[in-house]
């Protein structure tokens, strides 16, 4: 059975996408999480120097889009950009309601929220890590 690992910060920002995508295909998949403290010593350890990173059976993937095509599903990557990016805002903007001039934008947030595989990620996500 293949292994998966999520290389990323403590927090959601672009490996939310990832994770609600492993989640959409009911992939399991563990993670390796650090502080933004600790980045120094762990970057040098990814062929990029830079993260989200998926490790599969120990074979390091770079980049979001590129490790974003690893699971397939019926939400769009498109789609889990969007709900990511207007999820951090949310998070950042501490519910200052900031998608009411943007109806449709929230109702794209709602509908992938509703999904049920997204919503049982969401009740148990840890907190953002304030980033």
């Amino acid at each position: 059975m293949v292994k998966y690992v999520l290389h990323y910060f403590k927090g959601q920002v672009r490996g939310e996408s990832i994770r609600l995508a492993f989640k959409l295909a009911e992939v399991d998949f563990e993670e390796k999480n650090f502080d933004f403290s600790e980045w120094p010593t762990f970057k040098p350890n990814y062929p990029t120097q830079q993260v989200p990173v998926l490790e599969v059976d120990g074979k390091m993937i770079g980049q979001s889009k590129a490790i974003l095509r690893w699971p397939k599903n019926s939400i769009t990557i498109t789609d889990l950009f969007f709900f990511t990016a207007v999820d951090f805002v949310d998070v950042m903007s501490r519910g200052a309601n900031s998608l009411e001039k943007f109806p449709k934008l929230g109702a794209l947030k709602s509908r992938i929220a509703a999904n049920p595989k997204i919503a049982a990620w969401l009740a148990v996500r840890p907190p953002d890590a304030g980033f």
